[in-house]
């Protein structure tokens, strides 16, 4: 029997449909020197940040097909495609990168003759987006901006709103090498959404993650090291402690939490995303009462010893080692970071080595997930590690939902386990960008949550240590499972009996465990070398029946849906999958 799965070639081939037939390039110094009339008109326009769509018009009714050349901040023209049609008069580059100039000629074909170059059309990417933006209300009447400095940077433009939604210019920041901005104008006990855009010369680039902060009462005894209150992604309530020697203490009553905050007390409607208290001075005390029963993720890992007193029934705590906890909830105790990354507040941290252009999502880790519809699989073979996040989604979110925590900075931390002992890698917020829902690897699913998207780029460190989207291509699901602390036992479908096969995997499923499964590598009506999640299980009249759903988020073969569903006969089961593995 196989060790792993050998994936395919890759999900986007089954995906994608080109707007235009690229074949490869013919040796140019077999063309002719005789040249047919040449293309005229050509234009490029940003498509999208990673995108630039061109089009031309030529008169030529010989031509055969067309040469894309292309130019990068000055340098030699050379080619970068060619179309086969004549009647296609345009090309959209999807090899561009971030904050570079490009120029494009054509040329056109027929057999070993090549026209003249076309006039040149000029186009320039955008910056990338300012990075680990942050928002913090220094006081009443006082919110500091942050983010980190690009050198080529001329100018930022900070946006403000009142409403999350609607935003005006606050103000222009020319100075070399800014990192922040501080606005002076907001007014006690309101809450203020900011986003910056960064320019250089003519080229913007697209603004940065929202932040959300919440100014104090104003009062003569608040200080610039007050906590806040601050409303994230529309239902997360943040309780930030930016000082030291802060106390919170939470109550509920009903559908409200009650906020002992240094002293002063608020009461807030408790969103349906939970709440989120952050310690970023230490030394601070955190009491969480036996009535709060709402979803509550501390993070204490800010280098200074916190005590946490819980008894709340749902409370997941990310915490130094050094701190001191006691009571209920799901702790992780966390002493360093893998690859030996700091812990401190909005550290730059390094994408994968293949990540490419990248952009900044601003988006919830969870949300009110876990779902499955949150897994979608981008542009590398690692169905198996997508398609067990989404078969512990579906069986197990509770679980999941502990892999994972949003440090409210930017990051993330993740969880994952070797030789049974927790390890911790921490990611930032930014993401490679591409054609599936503006992503080019796992994308953001039903929900817009971040949360597999976050997990997948932190297992490409995990992983190997190489930290590359490479390095996850191909691998087995019982691999994922164990690096989440789970058990698990191989299932054998093409050789079970009906009912053998179907009373494991219902009696899996109706305890709570995780199932996939793995296509043969010549599957009649799924995807080939390819790894399922099993969804569900029913009987009718005697006959069994087997939901499964594809990573992709799509349909890949005959049998799936357009959200990549199939419901399967034990016949089918066996015609597909070969092995599959099942969490004990």
């Amino acid at each position: 029997m196989k060790s792993h799965l050998g994936l395919e070639k890759s999900s986007a081939d089954k995906r994608r449909s080109p707007r235009v037939v690229i074949e490869d390039l013919e040796p140019r110094a077999l063309m002719s020197a005789t040249p047919l009339a040449t293309p005229t008109t050509l234009s490029a326009m940003m498509q999208s940040p990673t995108a630039i769509h061109l089009s031309w018009s030529d008169t030529d009714s010989t031509a055969q097909g067309y040469f894309v050349l292309r130019s990068s901040n000055g340098g030699a023209f050379s080619p970068i495609a060619q179309i086969s049609s004549a009647s296609t008069k345009a090309f959209t580059d999807n090899t561009v990168i971030a904050d570079t100039n490009y120029q494009y000629k054509i040329e056109a074909y027929n057999g070993g003759t090549t026209s003249g170059q076309s006039n040149t059309a000029r186009v320039s990417t955008p910056l990338p987006a300012p990075t680990n933006f942050a928002a913090a209300a220094e006081s009443s009447a006082s919110v500091e901006l942050t983010w980190t400095p690009n050198s080529e940077v001329t100018a930022y433009y900070i946006m403000r709103s009142s409403d999350g939604t609607h935003f005006t210019q606050l103000a222009i920041v020319t100075s070399p090498g800014a990192s922040g901005y501080t606005d002076n104008t907001v007014t006690a006990n309101h809450s203020y959404t900011y986003q910056v855009e960064a320019c250089a010369g003519r080229i913007s680039s697209p603004f940065s993650a929202r932040r959300t902060v919440t100014t104090p009462s104003n009062n003569n005894n608040q200080s610039s090291d007050d906590v806040t209150l601050s409303t994230r992604f529309s239902d997360e309530l943040v309780i930030t402690a930016p000082g030291s020697d802060d106390t919170v203490d939470l109550t509920q009553s009903g559908n409200n939490l009650d906020i002992d905050a240094d002293g002063t007390t608020t009461v807030e409607a408790i969103p349906a995303a939970g709440v989120f208290v952050y310690t970023r001075g230490g030394t601070d005390t955190i009491d969480i009462a036996s009535s709060v029963t709402a979803f509550t993720t501390v993070d204490t890992i800010d280098g200074a010893p916190t005590t946490v007193d819980s008894s709340g029934t749902d409370v997941s705590a990310w915490i130094d080692s050094t701190d001191n906890y006691t009571g209920t909830g799901d702790v992780h105790r966390v002493a360093s970071f893998a690859g030996g990354v700091s812990k401190a507040l909005g550290v730059s941290l390094p994408n994968p080595t293949d990540a490419g252009a990248t952009t900044t999502t601003d988006l919830s880790l969870w949300g009110t997930g876990p779902v499955m519809g949150d897994v979608n699989q981008g542009e590398v073979g690692d169905c198996y590690f997508l398609s067990s996040l989404a078969a512990f989604a579906n069986s197990d979110p509770s679980m999941l939902h502990q892999s994972a925590v949003d440090l409210g900075d930017g990051t993330y931390a993740v969880q994952f386990y070797s030789n049974g002992k927790p390890e911790y890698v921490r990611v930032n917020d930014r993401f490679s960008s591409g054609p599936f829902n503006g992503f080019y690897y796992a994308n953001p699913g039903s929900n817009d949550t971040i949360w597999a998207m976050v997990m997948e780029k932190a297992f490409c460190y995990f992983r190997t240590g190489a930290n590359s989207y490479a390095s996850i291509n191909a691998g087995w699901m019982g691999e994922v499972y164990s690096d989440l602390n789970i058990n698990s036992s191989v299932l054998f479908p093409d050789s079970d009996s009906q009912t053998a096969f179907y009373n494991t995997v219902s009696a899996a499923l109706n305890a709570g465990e995780a199932v996939t499964l793995a296509t043969s590598s010549d599957a009649p009506n799924l995807v080939s070398d390819h790894a399922y999640t099993l969804v569900s299980t029913h009987e009718t009249n005697g006959v069994t029946y087997y939901v499964v759903r594809n990573p992709w988020g799509v349909s890949g073969d005959s049998l799936e849906n357009s959200q990549g569903y199939a419901t399967l006969t034990f016949a089918q089961v066996q015609a597909n999958f070969t092995e599959g593995c099942v969490a004990t």
